[in-house]
């Protein structure tokens, strides 16, 4: 019975590399919002924890704990701790920090020990790379079927249209496996001596080529527009220095998840004069620059520790079997491309599979190879394992305990992951209804799966956003009604009180993220006129998030309008020179401020400004002519109008090309409010963070702080 269980679950493991590096590239499904990273990381600890309970049952019937002294083993157990610090101490949101990278990172650390522990054999090592190749061949398949717009002839599904789409994640990332997979399999074409060996890599490899090919092809510019687009390499190394300056940062960096606030924080102003200056991005330049950001120079170097040390012992073996030194040119390759582009899951995966190869191989050498351990709790036994089943020497006395421990621990891992992952992802498959439901304009549909959503993981800060914006959307529809019922009234009030609240509960979940608080000043802006104070609320909201993101001319515009629409001219033309100065060749900053200045009755600055916008709008564009002729009223207005501005006032050069711009837009007023304004509960105002490291937690309007809901009449 042991000698049968010691078999089974070798089985197992000899099926978790091959499974892992076939699946992760193709798995995705389309029922969350993120179609790819989300759903293989699921698969991702599934098999992670499949493999963890096979090695425990391995362990259990050979009566000892035996693991492989790889070089990579201590470095990443260390980066695996360096992510779990990071996560915990570095995020006031942990518990939604923990299951992203973080876990991937621990569910590949597990994979390497357990599989590595247990396998021994090139045929290991062969059978996963032929896995490797099939998956990519499938991925280059499915590459060329959308380059050649099959999928428009044959399926109506909108998001396979797009020839871009990809089953790997996209372009880059396709590109970022196929490279390391075609240099290996083209190094074991010619190494090789079985030919239909040969012969299925040769056909896979030109299968690859060709839809690398037209990969790169969908990321090259177009109509002048770029289709790649990448943090620039000085602006990433510049977020990572920025972080040095705090010791705690510099060692475990600002944490796995925090890149796109980071960046809203620390990233240089010319980002504002490239055609990027509006998006967040969520990943560095490259991945080495991304994990000394977030995860800090403990984190990097536990990371190139492993990789290189792999290397270096796998390149001074002589003689090395052909899959050993496929498997190191497999990972040299994979590590390379990550000095140059950020890493997705799969190229991650590449890596940790390409290491776990790599070390088998060097198990099998010849010379110098990498040997085993048998612990006990006092003393440590080297081993040499020639097989998979080899029959484990006889163990020490009190040695039988320590796979029962490893296993308590494996399920004290295993099991609430297993809960907290399982609740995060039916959350994401709700929320991605409640986006369907908005698009079908079924209002009331999307309120009810949002507060489903939350109930599910209410650790979530985007749920809290979403939310927030469809209580205000609803409470808008009511109070839009002719003559709103006592009952509509009272629903409108409930609903804005949830705006108020869910707003501020996702500022609590991620203090440092200035779009919640972008959202919250959007919410109170809404309030402005209907209840006391709404004005003050918004402007210390705006005032934050532009203090988490303070090269941000966007914030500044909307600031800006905020004290146009309340008549405070002074204010709002300070904000839209602060604006243009952060980005001069914004068209549209322009225009707001030209239209301050002609409401302060500075028509000198207002014609300055206007003429601005006429020199950076294209002759083509709608709003030119629009332009012109404002800016020819503004001109006779400041014939009789008071002296030209004064040296000081002078504004900023335009510098660089005109910038492609939506329309021109003038700051938005304040609505009038529907019904009679209302009196919102203490409380309601804005709670600026004191500390924004500390952990927050969520207002609760009732002991469960679960969202109430109003009966909203569609």
């Amino acid at each position: 019975m042991r000698q049968n269980l010691n078999k089974f679950a070798t089985l197992i493991l000899k099926a978790v590399l091959p499974t892992t590096i076939f699946l992760i590239p193709l798995f995705f499904l389309p029922i969350t919002s993120d179609f790819f990273t989300l759903n293989k990381q699921v698969l991702l600890t599934i098999i992670a924890s499949i493999s963890l309970l096979a090695w425990c049952l391995r362990l259990i019937t050979q009566k000892q704990l035996r693991l492989t002294l790889s070089p990579a083993l201590l470095p990443l157990l260390g980066l695996s701790f360096v992510y779990l610090a990071s996560s915990i101490f570095q995020n006031p949101n942990p518990l939604n920090d923990l299951f992203g990278r973080t876990n991937s990172i621990v569910a590949l650390t597990i994979i390497f020990i357990t599989t590595t522990s247990s396998l021994a054999l090139p045929s290991n090592i062969s059978l996963t790379f032929g896995a490797l190749v099939a998956s990519i061949s499938l991925a280059s398949l499915f590459t060329i079927y959308q380059f050649l717009g099959l999928s428009s002839i044959f399926s109506s599904v909108a998001w396979l249209q797009n020839k871009s789409f990809n089953i790997v994640g996209g372009p880059l990332p396709f590109l970022t496996l196929s490279l390391p997979t075609l240099v290996a399999s083209i190094y074991l074409i010619f190494k090789l001596d079985q030919p239909l060996k040969k012969l299925l890599l040769l056909v896979a490899s030109a299968l690859t080529t060709i839809a690398s090919i037209l990969a790169i092809s969908l990321l090259l510019p177009k109509d002048g527009q770029p289709q790649l687009i990448l943090l620039p390499y000085s602006a990433g190394w510049i977020i990572a220095v920025d972080t040095f300056k705090n010791l705690r940062t510099a060692l475990i960096g600002t944490g796995p998840e925090s890149f796109v606030n980071v960046y809203s924080q620390l990233k240089p102003a010319f980002i504002n004069n490239t055609f990027f200056w509006s998006l967040r991005f969520g990943n560095s330049s490259n991945e080495i620059f991304h994990l000394l950001t977030t995860v800090g120079l403990l984190g990097l170097a536990t990371y190139l520790l492993a990789t290189i040390r792999t290397l270096i012992r796998a390149f001074k073996q002589t003689g090395a079997h052909p899959y050993l030194s496929a498997s190191r040119l497999l990972l040299l390759v994979a590590l390379a491309i990550q000095f140059l582009f950020p890493a997705s899951l799969p190229l991650i995966t590449l890596t940790f599979i390409s290491l776990a190869l790599t070390t088998i191989g060097l198990k099998t050498s010849s010379t110098n190879p990498v040997n085993d351990v048998n612990l006990s709790f006092f003393a440590a036994e080297i081993v040499k394992s020639k097989s998979d089943l080899d029959p484990a020497p006889k163990p020490r006395q009190n040695t039988e305990i320590l796979p029962w421990i490893v296993l308590a621990l494996s399920l004290t891992l295993i099991l609430p992951t297993a809960y907290f992952k399982a609740k995060a992802y039916a959350a994401e498959t709700v929320y991605f209804q409640s986006a369907q439901a908005t698009a079908e304009n079924r209002g009331i549909d999307t309120y009810n799966l949002q507060i489903r959503a939350i109930e599910l993981n209410p650790y979530n800060p985007t749920l809290r956003i979403s939310y927030s914006q469809t209580n205000m959307a609803l409470a808008n529809a009511l109070a839009s009604q002719e003559e709103p019922s006592d009952e509509d009234r009272n629903n409108i009030i409930q609903l804005i009180q949830q705006a108020i609240r869910e707003a501020k509960n996702a500022t609590a979940l991620d203090p440092n993220s200035p779009i919640a608080w972008q959202n919250l000043a959007s919410v109170y802006r809404q309030l402005i006129g209907l209840a006391d104070n709404a004005e003050s609320w918004t402007v210390a909201a705006y005032t934050q998030a532009i203090a988490l993101d303070p090269v941000n001319p966007q914030l500044r515009l909307d600031l800006g309008g905020v004290y146009f629409s309340l008549g405070n001219y002074e204010e709002a033309i300070r904000l839209f020179s602060q604006a243009v100065e952060a980005k001069p060749d914004w068209a549209n900053a322009y225009y707001n401020l030209a239209a301050a200045y002609s409401q302060a009755q500075a028509y000198p600055q207002a014609v300055q400004a206007m003429r601005i916008v006429v020199d950076l709008l294209e002759p083509t564009s709608p709003d030119y002519q629009t332009a012109q002729d404002q800016l020819k009223e503004l001109e006779k207005l400041a014939e009789s109008a008071a002296p030209p501005a004064q040296e000081g006032e002078q504004l900023p050069p335009v510098d660089g090309e005109p910038a492609q711009q939506p329309e021109l837009i003038t700051p938005t007023p304040i609505p009038s409010p529907s019904i009679e304004p209302i009196q919102l509960p203490d409380g309601s105002g804005i709670d600026l963070p004191a500390q924004p490291e500390t952990q927050p937690q969520p207002e609760e309007e009732n002991p469960t702080d679960q969202p109430q809901e109003p009966t909203p009449t569609p």
